[in-house]
């Protein structure tokens, strides 16, 4: 059984079949029946991919058949209606599309609840930063969310050194070379041995890091369980940093 064809791959064969049948002199389609069924079938499952991924990348190297690529999706873009599309998804179309994003928003919104924390954060960015999280795993951004609980601990652990000596953000200087910041994993080993966070929370902050990695740099799929409860222990981890005495 042959592998489905990716996107942008339908994408280029729906071009080849434009170029045989489509009269730039009249501007009208010339299809034989078994065209036209290629045609609409590849039409519609390039319409679904587009609707389920808006935004997403699509990679053609070549650059004429990019150009081409585009010219052909905005035309696409155009022939659909938008009301027909917001119909078609209203109503179970596009593969169940609303009821399958509905029903997860739901699923993650049972779970989630007001988050009671022990520290004045109206008016920091740690505020802006946790909700942020929280409203991107809520939409099932979980890499998202797990590059905003990297960003809270980075931020966090930064100011802590910053008030302790600036030079400890930063890795000492060969001879002849610059200073570099220090990435996330040495920052949290610094803030360990300057006791700005415990074992415990060094322990926590490396797992944060872990998952925020692997769902950047490794592509790995993060469970919406796992990455919640990353954005409950960044909250905590937090609560400890700025109440140690």
């Amino acid at each position: 059984m042959s592998e489905p064809l990716s996107l942008p791959d339908r994408i280029l064969k729906l071009l080849q079949i434009f170029r045989v049948v489509y009269d730039f002199d009249n501007k009208s389609f010339n299809l034989k029946e078994d065209q036209a069924s290629e045609f609409g079938t590849l039409w519609r499952s390039i319409v679904n991919d587009l609707i389920w991924s808006p935004g997403t990348l699509i990679y053609i190297p070549d650059e004429t058949e990019r150009k081409s690529a585009k010219r052909l999706i905005d035309l696409i873009w155009e022939i659909q209606d938008a009301e027909e599309i917001f119909d078609q998804m209203a109503s179970g179309g596009y593969s169940g599309l609303m009821v399958s994003i509905v029903g997860d928003y739901i699923d993650r919104a049972k779970m989630l609840k007001p988050t009671v924390i022990s520290i004045h954060a109206q008016n920091s960015e740690f505020k802006a930063y946790f909700e942020e999280a929280m409203m991107a795993w809520l939409h099932g951004l979980n890499s998202s969310s797990l590059i905003l609980c990297g960003s809270i601990i980075e931020d966090m652990i930064k100011t802590q050194l910053y008030n302790i000596d600036p030079k400890l953000l930063v890795n000492l200087a060969n001879k002849g070379h610059r200073e570099k910041n220090k990435e996330l994993f040495k920052l949290i080993e610094t803030a360990f041995s300057h006791h700005i966070i415990d074992k415990e929370g060094k322990e926590t902050a490396h797992l944060i890091r872990k998952l925020r990695n692997d769902a950047v740099h490794k592509l790995k799929k993060v469970s919406e369980e796992e990455t919640y409860r990353a954005i409950l222990d960044t909250k905590e981890l937090i609560e400890k940093i700025l109440t140690i005495p």
